[in-house]
């Protein structure tokens, strides 16, 4: 009887427990993912601290600073110049121009800075030292036709799907990164060293702009937020995790399993090797770590290594002179490495160093996502195997 009671006690307690529980969850506010009305605009930093600019356009353009426009006729050169002058065919428009300024092509014209061409318009900004600081402002699409083959390269049927995924990170990427510099006039910069990859017009190709057009607005979702969806040219075999849940560090194989053949395995950067001269790898110490000695005698390099993703986390050098110790990011970019997952050797005459992979390995492996199309998978299993537990959605 005492038993009984102290059961049904329980169950009780459990009853209202999860009945509490219940009311919790129900008064949590429910996470909508972020909804466009119509396709947004990316406004993208081509160039930053120039001291002048010329721009010139496809078609007949109007120049817009503050209250003042001027039109001219196509292939006409337009000069701005931090000291707030705008000159065009070699004549002063402007004395003191109005920041920021537009430069806006009649429709169906592009727009050209330093030999390259872009859809949408410019916007000239100073920047807080006073330099200039070039924005393409375009639909959010068009900005991608410009971004996936400079990121994935060209595509063949073959790999479709790889494409179709790679414009699904770069958009779920670029709107993640909205208004991150906003202070500043613009989302993302132009290159892969800050942000994406991003060519304008002439790097555009029929088979990339069908995958863009293909998966038009649809994003990778992590409850219900549009991720920050990293992604590098190849992992080596294992990605490594990031501060997100849906970054995870992995083998990249059929169900993540171990022992399996990668899929990035066909890359030409799954392999590498670099020799590096002793005395070039001193000089080379001696300009990165404080009081290192340039005349020292190598005597050891130990790796301190991450057991999940074999990549370097420490670097220790052991000399005649002196030990050493340098983070692995630290020593990859004063070698010029490609990745931190590698192993170094010492010869008579040189270090020699074997690595896998090229890129921070982060997120989607692009050729990973290229060997997996070529398997036959489908892009949202590609989006699902790099970034697990997302889903994705068309959001405009």
């Amino acid at each position: 009887m005492l038993f009984l009671k102290s059961s049904c006690a329980n169950s009780s307690r459990l009853i209202l427990f999860a009945f509490l529980w219940l009311i919790v969850i129900s008064c949590r506010p429910v996470v909508k993912p972020v909804q466009f009305p119509a396709e947004p605009k990316v406004r993208v930093a081509l160039f930053t601290d120039q001291e002048r600019v010329a721009i010139t356009a496809t078609a007949p353009f109007t120049i817009h600073s503050g209250a003042k426009k001027k039109t001219v006729k196509m292939g006409a050169i337009c000069r701005i110049s931090y000291l707030n002058t705008i000159t065009v065919q070699g004549a002063i428009w402007l004395k003191n121009a109005v920041f920021p300024i537009q430069i806006k092509p009649e429709a169906d014209g592009y727009v050209s800075v330093s030999n390259r061409i872009y859809r949408g318009y410019l916007e000239i900004r100073k920047n807080p030292a006073g330099k200039l600081t070039v924005i393409n402002i375009l639909p959010l699409e068009q900005y991608l036709f410009g971004v996936v083959p400079c990121e994935i390269g060209g595509l063949k049927e073959a790999t479709f799907e790889a494409g179709k995924a790679q414009a699904i990170a770069a958009r779920s990427y670029t709107i993640s990164h909205f208004g991150w510099f906003s202070h500043l006039g613009f989302d993302v910069f132009a290159t892969y060293q800050r942000d994406q990859e991003y060519r304008g017009k002439g790097a555009e190709t029929e088979m990339t702009n069908k995958a863009v057009l293909a998966t038009y607005g649809i994003v990778a979702l992590y409850r219900n937020k549009v991720i920050e969806a990293k992604y590098h040219s190849t992992c080596g075999g294992h990605t490594i995790g990031g501060k997100a849940p849906y970054l995870k560090a992995l083998p990249d194989t059929p169900y993540h399993r171990k022992g399996k053949t990668p899929f990035c395995r066909d890359s030409p950067h799954y392999n590498w090797r670099k020799s590096i001269g002793v005395k070039t790898f001193l000089s080379i110490m001696a300009k990165t770590i404080p009081n290192f000695n340039p005349k020292a005698k190598i005597t050891a390099i130990r790796l301190k290594k991450d057991r999940r993703t074999q990549r370097n986390q420490w670097v220790k050098i052991f000399t005649n002179r002196g030990r050493y110790q340098i983070k692995s990011e630290l020593f990859r970019q004063a070698l010029e490495l490609k990745t931190n997952f590698y192993s170094v050797t010492l010869s008579r005459r040189a270090i020699n160093i074997t690595g896998h992979g090229f890129g921070h390995g982060i997120g989607l492996c692009q050729y990973g996502a290229l060997g997996m199309a070529k398997r036959g998978y489908k892009c949202e299993e590609i989006i699902k195997h790099y970034y697990p537990g997302t889903k994705l959605q068309k959001i405009y």
